[in-house]
């Protein structure tokens, strides 16, 4: 949050280090796989996700590595994209079931059926449900503590922690997707060379 340290997952494990030019070092000796950290807003916490076969959990640990991993999450499931409430006080994260996951046909495809955007204490605890996200991702927050804003394919939208007063901040008229050549269409742009000849200099 200060801007003087980096964490971030590299071959399975958490890592944190100095920027710029710091060591990286370990931030715990699990042997579960862990991803997607966030920083707590006063940098003394840092929580993740991990992830096996068997199912995934939410945990936290110091930032500085001292004591033992704390898990927060009593229900096993696949999480992603945590992010801590302004005031420290919750998480929220995108659930999926465990065997939705599992058997996903791609392994990149960020919309599993049956996802979920949550929170829960960040001492640990029962989650909430805020809604179902159908496609929404990247939980995050603004200048409004109590409002959680998410990304989805209509834009970008925020509401309260029980799901109630949706609001659009951004809204996505038209999507491309990846048709270049109608987006280079669009653009003014002329269409794509089908062909091409080299001149000698």
């Amino acid at each position: 949050p200060d801007g003087k340290r980096l964490v971030f997952s590299a071959l399975t494990h958490l890592y944190v280090m100095d920027i710029p030019g710091g060591q990286p070092r370990r931030l715990t000796s699990a042997t579960a796989p862990e991803f997607m950290p966030a920083w707590s807003p006063d940098g003394q916490w840092i929580a993740y996700v991990t992830w096996t076969q068997d199912g995934g959990q939410i945990w936290k640990i110091r930032a500085d590595g001292s004591g033992n991993p704390e898990q927060l999450t009593r229900v096993s499931a696949y999480y992603r994209d945590l992010n801590f409430s302004p005031d420290g006080k919750r998480i929220v994260a995108i659930r999926a079931p465990r065997q939705g996951h599992v058997e996903q046909f791609d392994e990149w495809d960020a919309s599993p059926v049956n996802v979920d955007l949550i929170w829960l204490p960040s001492e640990g605890g029962d989650a909430t449900l805020i809604l179902p996200a159908r496609g929404a991702v990247h939980p995050h927050f603004g200048p409004e503590p109590e409002r959680v804003y998410i990304y989805s394919d209509s834009g970008l939208i925020s509401l309260r922690y029980d799901g109630t007063d949706r609001r659009s901040i951004v809204k996505v008229a038209r999507f491309l997707g990846w048709d270049l050549q109608n987006a280079l269409q669009l653009a003014g742009h002329p269409e794509p060379a089908t062909d091409a000849e080299l001149a000698e200099m």
